[in-house]
């Protein structure tokens, strides 16, 4: 509750800072070089990156969705100068005050809805063509990747972009393949971020100064927050310790769901279904690199069943496992037909 308040509380100041000056407050990211000539340019100019990584046709009536939309500029900016008349855009975020915005702020845009949203999407299946995401985290989490395949149509692309820390990056790549998508993209812009960054400087310096009644705590966060040149956030692009990615991600045909649990001593157990078909799911086991066995996940789970619904009725496995007792041992188990690996991959198991 802590932090959904103050989210509420940074997205309204930037509403009402909006409002009185009629400038948009701070933003963390940008691209550069842009011949955009407007306000917020170098984040607009991000926005069309995206789309022109994901090589998104500007002559279609596309069906979009922007998970944490936030103020909407830069979806809003596309589907009004980039995109074809006949998109649809949905925005979602997690902040009453970002969406309340929203919809105030681009109420004579028909084609675009702005829903509160914090778990989940409430879509149908296969509704998008494309969806975006822009520094909101959610790629580093499973559940959330799983209503994104749900969403996206089977020739839909997931469009992304994510900062990480390269001294202690995530595997994010094999978590996007464990979860059903294909990575077609994945381009570095930390020398385009951080020219942004230098160029925009002056115009958020000349922002941030109109808040010279505010304390110098809350100053200093919103310097660091917006990357300002000398902030440590700034440093850390700059010294190349912290990188930005745009990620294109296409659809697999098929989505296996499913987790390894345990090895009793004797038997690697787990659950594991695909989503795109009826009938148990085919299992590779590798055991350091190399393949130990092949089973069937037909195992009665009625507990699974109770969260993913009737396909996990019947998902469960246990494979034997030939090891040598004192030496530890890294475990995967992969669905043969796309490499995806199950959730808990690699399991590691001290014999």
């Amino acid at each position: 509750m802590k932090s959904r308040l103050r989210y509420n509380f940074i997205y309204l100041m930037y509403c009402l800072y909006e409002l009185r000056y009629g400038k948009i407050l701070l933003n963390n990211y940008g691209y550069f070089p842009t011949a955009i000539t407007e306000e917020n340019a170098h984040q607009l100019q991000f926005y069309v990156e995206l789309m022109k990584a994901g090589g998104v046709p500007r002559t279609e009536a596309l069906n979009l969705c922007e998970i944490g939309c936030g103020q909407g500029h830069g979806s809003m900016y596309l589907l009004r100068n980039y995109l074809d008349d006949g998109c649809h855009f949905n925005g979602l975020d997690a902040s009453e005050a970002a969406i309340f915005y929203c919809k105030r702020k681009h109420r004579k845009l028909k084609n675009a809805v702005f829903k509160v949203n914090r778990q989940g999407m409430p879509f149908a299946n296969d509704t998008f063509d494309v969806i975006l995401s822009v520094e909101t985290g959610v790629p580093r989490f499973n559940d959330q990747l799983r209503e994104i395949y749900r969403n996206l149509k089977p020739s839909g692309s997931f469009i992304f972009y994510e900062t990480y820390d390269m001294e202690n990056n995530p595997a994010t790549d094999a978590q996007l393949s464990r979860n059903g998508f294909i990575i077609i993209k994945k381009i570095n812009v930390t020398p385009n971020i951080v020219e942004s960054l230098i160029h925009d400087n002056e115009r958020k310096l000349k922002l941030l100064r109109k808040l010279w009644f505010l304390p110098k705590r809350v100053m200093a966060y919103l310097n660091n927050y917006s990357c300002m040149v000398g902030s440590k956030r700034f440093e850390r692009y700059y010294s190349n310790r912290r990188n930005g990615f745009i990620y294109v991600l296409g659809k697999l045909p098929e989505l296996v769901i499913g987790h390894i649990e345990m090895w009793d001593g004797q038997y690697l157990k787990g659950w594991a279904y695909c989503s795109n078909q009826n009938g148990p799911a085919d299992l590779r086991i590798l055991v350091n690199g190399m393949v130990a066995t092949e089973t069937v996940a037909g195992l009665s789970r009625s507990d699974v069943a109770a969260v993913y619904g009737p396909k996990g009725l019947n998902s469960g496995f246990a494979a034997p496992l030939n090891l040598t007792q004192g030496v530890t041992y890294s475990v995967r188990v992969i669905y043969p037909e796309t490499g995806q690996e199950i959730s808990n991959s690699p399991f590691t198991i001290n014999a």
